[in-house]
């Protein structure tokens, strides 16, 4: 897993990229009132940590989700677990 040569990544990578930001995305968007502007700028930055933290060697999915939600000041916890366990199926 992790980084190949020039920046790629292999297959196991991104679909742990893709089921952290899915299951991020679910959590921040349960938190904020969206309009189609914030929403870009949410995805943008949540993606951006995602690609940091793969960067430094994180690989696996909860880990990358959780490091990632850290970033956001979340409104609710309560909805955070709601949003966490819908990203999650």
């Amino acid at each position: 897993m992790g980084s190949g040569t020039r920046g790629y990544y292999d297959d196991a990578t991104l679909l742990a990229l893709e089921e952290a930001f899915k299951g991020s995305w679910a959590v921040v968007s349960a938190h904020e009132l969206l309009d189609a502007e914030k929403e870009i700028e949410l995805r943008t930055k949540l993606a951006d940590k995602l690609m940091t933290l793969v960067a430094e060697g994180v690989t696996h999915p909860d880990e990358l989700q959780r490091l990632a939600l850290e970033s956001f000041s979340l409104r609710s916890s309560s909805v955070a677990t709601k949003g966490r366990d819908a990203g999650s199926m």
